[in-house]
């Protein structure tokens, strides 16, 4: 009988070695999981802060963080004086920290490989800057599904 349950426990050499996900963004800047808590934080606003932080992690400053989500250098003081970004633009900063999200996991935590990708046109995407796409939601959509693609060697 011991022979028996012996035959189904793995050996060490068989059990693949689990790597930690890497930290990613949303979790950084405390963004809430997809649901209806999300939906209810973009509806609201997400505060300032969020695009701040966001900024530093990334090392950029503010205003080039604002220029890729599609926010205006005057609509980016009035939401410092404000407080809180629009559903719109809170939107379009959730999606660029999926996107993001999704690429530091394709490249195993390597923020800057996943930085350089984004910043690179891909053929995918009909040689767009991955980067250049997260102005609109479809956008973001596109370059999702080209990085999952590319994680599973689907890439027709």
């Amino acid at each position: 009988m011991q022979n028996e349950i012996a035959s189904f426990i793995p050996s060490k050499s068989s059990i693949r070695e689990l790597k930690p996900r890497p930290r990613c963004l949303k979790d950084i800047v405390n963004l809430p999981p997809r649901g209806l808590t999300l939906r209810r934080a973009i509806l609201n606003g997400f505060a300032y802060q969020v695009a701040v932080d966001i900024a530093k992690y990334l090392n950029l400053d503010i205003k080039s963080f604002a220029e890729i989500v599609d926010i205006k250098p005057a609509t980016l003081n009035r939401r410092a004086k404000d407080g809180v970004f629009t559903s719109q633009e809170s939107d379009r900063i959730y999606n660029f920290a999926e996107v993001f999200d999704a690429a530091l996991a394709l490249f195993e935590g390597r923020q800057d490989e996943a930085i350089n990708w984004l910043n690179t046109p891909a053929r995918g995407l009909g040689n767009e800057t991955p980067m250049g796409l997260l102005r609109i939601s479809t956008g973001a959509s596109d370059v999702i599904t080209l990085l999952r693609r590319i994680d599973t060697g689907v890439l027709i």
